[in-house]
């Protein structure tokens, strides 16, 4: 819950990075972000420093983090004035392990915000706690959809287990298996469901790099997987409709005149500089990592749609889901509330026109 003072969906960006002379396409982004002030901000962040302050984990940090050996006397006097520090503070604190054996939630009560709460989601995974509770939160959510699911993410792969090939990659988070079996049901129950996932082009990288196109053939298996049991539903309830009509992937893209350009007269363009410059076309990168539910919910924050950020025992990640308790979705309509709004504004922004038909987007049309 959050009111207009305290929490702000900060509008689509499309940032146009800086660029050297001799380029002659720009590179721009597109991402969410959102921002949370006041007093459950102070509450979260008091939490999250003191995951990081057990008193059994500081020597394990410290070593890690000064591995490679400082010769400055000066330097050295900091680093060991730092751990004092923190070894100080953790002594005051209770230890991670100890808190862990009280419960799986915690409540944070601020003075003018006191519904705000942060959820530990601890699971364990080869005897060591994890906490995978942005996982669990998104699957919550999409469990819960009635009408239609919006997602922008970086990256998009999971559910392993139903590829064609490769099944084998470590890659099992449920988001695009729980999307499936919310397509399957809705079709099954002759009721229309819509989802909708803007990605970039490509990953973060070379385009033609192993490491890319790995991720690339990743990305492809989890759509043909998705597509392929929607495929499958649709012919087993005899429905004339398309896959398409269920679950469509989009990628940004940009053309740019030659009216601003600010590439360099006597620069000798390369091959692909040469193929850019003709087209003046490129990718948006979509650096988003957000899900918007029935226009009800909104959930944005660093956890892209991949093993790394949904396995809960690698990377740290942070999501905040927002709504409005006045407006929430029925069987037959969805809310039209500030989340709504939203959505309307990045698809205006992202198509540069308003349609009427974005108020509705379960609908074929």
């Amino acid at each position: 819950q959050a009111s207009a003072d305290i929490m702000k969906l900060l509008d689509l960006h499309k940032v146009s990075l800086a660029v050297p002379p001799e380029s002659t396409v720009k590179d721009q982004w597109h991402t969410q972000l959102f921002r949370s002030i006041d007093a459950r901000t102070a509450s979260f962040c008091e939490h999250h420093l003191s995951r990081f302050q057990d008193e059994n984990k500081v020597d394990d940090l410290l070593e890690s983090a000064f591995a490679v050996p400082v010769s400055d006397k000066k330097v050295q006097k900091g680093i060991s004035a730092f751990a004092s520090q923190l070894k100080g503070i953790a002594k005051e604190r209770k230890s991670l392990v100890k808190e862990h054996e009280k419960g799986t939630s915690r409540t944070f009560v601020a003075s003018d915000m006191k519904t705000f709460r942060f959820l530990r989601d601890l699971d364990r995974k080869k005897g060591r706690n994890v906490d995978a509770s942005v996982h669990s939160g998104l699957v919550h959510h999409i469990r819960r959809a009635r009408h239609h699911i919006y997602m922008e993410s970086q990256y998009f792969m999971g559910s392993s287990h139903l590829w064609k090939s490769d099944n084998k990659v470590k890659c099992g988070n449920l988001i695009p298996a729980e999307i499936i079996v919310k397509i399957c049901e809705k079709i099954a129950n002759d009721e229309r469901f819509a989802v909708y996932i803007v990605l970039p082009m490509w990953p973060e990288g070379v385009p033609e790099s192993k490491p890319t196109q790995e991720l690339l053939v990743w990305q492809r298996l989890t759509m043909e997987g998705m597509y392929t049991r929607i495929a499958e539903a649709l012919t087993s309830r005899g429905n004339p409709g398309h896959p398409t009509d269920y679950l469509n992937f989009y990628c940004l893209g940009t053309r740019e005149t030659t009216e601003f350009s600010q590439a360099t007269k006597d620069h000798k363009q390369n091959s692909k500089e040469k193929i850019l410059n003709e087209t003046r076309r490129h990718q948006i990168y979509v650096h988003s990592k957000m899900m918007i539910v029935d226009d009800e919910v909104v959930i944005i924050g660093s956890a892209n749609v991949n093993q790394r950020s949904l396995d809960g025992t690698r990377d740290s990640e942070l999501m905040l889901a927002s709504y409005q308790p006045m407006y929430v979705t029925s069987s037959d309509s969805i809310p039209y509330g500030d989340v709504h709004g939203f959505r309307l504004h990045c698809w205006a922004t992202i198509t540069g026109k308003m349609d009427d038909v974005f108020r509705y987007p379960s609908d074929l049309e």
